[in-house]
């Protein structure tokens, strides 16, 4: 059955608030749990419950959303300083860090197989608006959502979707779980509901997790009377996902079908965790190469916190400096990240901002808005830094270019990485010998126009990713963007690898040599450039570094590429 709205199950569950599938831009009132005096609205991906005193037992709870929950936090009728507000005016192309809730603003969610609670505080002052923020429209599905297949084909089954049946097992909404967890009960299991738009043979992949010591539970995945049995992958911790192909299934075409995801045996304390499951037809559509709008995202990236640096979480960052407190960072600790343990860093550079082209495709140019290195990175197993550019004072970081015009000072930007760098490094367990840069159109421009600037910062890093332009290649507004002064900084490379990549050209046929990495080959021949260089093209039309957090074979190679360079297991991925 699909999404029913608040109309239609008023009568099964009166006491909880519900929310139906999709809403129009305008708020939508909806009862209050717990007390008719407190209305709770729908307001784009929030859900909001004002109240105007404490609840029965502080306490809000109402049926489990299919949604991921960004954040909790309460905000009070009375407005203060602590509470958001909206950012301060700058100049064109300054910024300063995007307003968060306060630490004490912020609540935590706990969750059921069936419910959701919202705890609240005693210190809460009312009237008061309690804010769930969701990563998409709240929507409400008991009997299951009808998952239907995207423009390349492909069938997603996200963990939100997943109705369970049982005890313990259940949908953990957070953005660092994400997944159908808490499997500790053999006999629990998960189903789905997808429609398949033709009878075809569909190949099945499901992004799981397992702890360590704890692989080796069999489980059966059906369909109709199709099944397939799988067993379970220790992935070194429960939320360490890596995609597994499953086998193959012959479906019709149906408007309904039903997978069920059972355990046969469960071999230690838990089963698995799923983030994902993707049906991938056998005759997938002719679409390559791909728009981003064509394919489901398999990364969320984390959204920011106002809370200290901890394992899944992305955070604001102020570096210690008595003239540039303005000036930020971001920081994406791993899942799987334990104190005293060395990991991997992937230092980002963003693109230019604001921006905007015919496919749709856009960049804010702010640091806490790139996704190259996340969706590379996953969500484990590498720490994510998010490296600003700043302007010619060193005070504010800047959407376009570094520095401040006609200047371009690029000075304040390389100290700034450098700092950043190693704090990352001595606080938070960056290993200094495994740095890659990363960056997507300016950034990339950035991995060598900055990270090669001066002998000490291009002694910080151990290879670098650059996506859609490069170095050298033409003329840009800052100085010294020629390609005499690239050819020289290119000398401090001294032998370390690049992956080089660029989108791919609509209509260019695939044995045709693209000419942006053709360019790039020939500037570093002719340069005599001492590196490894690897080029490949992303398989999407955009400029734009959401590819990153799709499965594709780019993806799979440029993760191959980061194994090797930083002597990792290989992730031995099916997608």
């Amino acid at each position: 059955m699909a999404s029913r709205s608040l109309v239609a199950t008023a009568a099964h569950c009166a006491v909880f608030v519900t929310a139906a599938a999709s809403f129009a831009a305008a708020p939508h009132e909806l009862p209050f749990p717990n007390s008719a005096h407190a209305p709770c609205a729908v307001e784009g991906t929030s859900l909001r419950f004002h109240l105007d005193a404490a609840p029965p037992e502080g306490t809000l709870t109402f049926p489990r959303l299919n949604n991921v929950v960004l954040g909790v936090f309460w905000t009070s009728h009375q407005a203060t300083d602590s509470e958001p507000h909206a950012a301060p005016p700058l100049t064109e192309h300054r910024y300063v860090a995007p307003p968060l809730p306060s630490e004490p603003q912020l609540l935590s969610l706990t969750q059921t197989p069936q419910e959701w609670t919202i705890r609240l505080p005693d210190t809460l002052r009312y009237p008061a608006t309690i804010h769930l923020q969701c990563d998409s429209p709240p929507q409400f599905s008991p009997d299951g959502h009808i998952c239907t297949a995207s423009e390349d084909g492909t069938i997603t089954l996200p963990a939100r979707h997943g109705i369970v049946t049982g005890e313990k097992l259940q949908f953990e909404p957070l953005p660092h779980k994400n997944t159908i967890g808490y499997w500790v009960n053999a006999d629990d299991f998960v189903e789905w509901s997808f429609a398949t738009p033709t009878a075809d043979t569909w190949e099945v992949h499901v992004l799981q997790g397992c702890g360590g010591g704890q692989g080796g539970s069999q489980i059966r995945v059906t369909v109709d009377t199709e099944s397939l049995d799988h067993t379970v992958v220790e992935t070194g911790h429960f939320q360490n996902f890596r995609w597994r192909h499953l086998g193959s299934l012959a479906l019709p075409a149906s408007e309904h079908h039903r997978l069920q995801v059972a355990c046969i045996e469960k071999q230690k304390n838990a089963v698995m965790d799923i983030r994902q499951i993707r049906l991938v037809p056998s005759r997938v559509k002719s679409l390559e190469p791909l728009s981003v709008r064509q394919r489901d995202p398999d990364v969320l990236l984390p959204p920011l916190s106002s809370l200290p640096p901890a394992a899944g979480r992305r955070v604001v960052v102020h570096l210690p400096h008595p003239e540039a407190n303005a000036c930020y960072h971001t920081l994406s600790l791993p899942t799987d990240w334990q104190p005293g343990r060395r990991y991997p860093v992937l230092a980002e550079w963003a693109g230019n901002g604001p921006y905007r082209d015919a496919n749709g495709d856009t960049n804010s140019g702010r640091v806490e808005d790139a996704t190259l290195a996340q969706g590379l990175a996953g969500t484990d197993g590498m720490i994510v830094l998010g490296l600003p550019f700043l302007d010619d004072a060193g005070h504010h970081n800047v959407t376009q270019w570094w520095g401040t015009p006609p200047t371009y000072d690029h000075t304040p930007s390389v100290a700034y990485a450098k700092l950043a760098l190693r704090d990352v490094c001595e606080r938070f367990g960056g290993d200094p010998e495994q740095v890659i840069l990363v960056g997507f159109s300016r950034g990339s421009i950035a991995c060598n126009a900055l990270g090669l600037a001066d002998d000490e910062i291009s002694s910080l890093w151990k290879g670098a990713i650059c996506f859609s332009h490069y170095d050298g290649l033409r003329t840009w507004p800052f100085p010294q963007s020629a390609a005499d002064a690239a050819r020289d900084r290119l000398g401090r490379l001294h032998g370390r690898s690049q992956l080089i990549l660029a989108e791919s050209i609509a209509n260019k046929p695939a044995d045709a040599p693209h000419p942006a990495l053709v360019a790039t080959r020939r500037f570093l021949d002719e340069a005599g450039a001492n590196g490894a260089f690897t080029f490949i093209e992303t398989g999407f039309v955009n400029h734009d570094d959401d590819w990153a957090l799709r499965p594709s074979p780019a993806r799979q190679e440029t993760r191959r590429w980061l194994s090797d360079r930083l002597s990792l297991p290989d992730r031995n991925e099916s997608l």
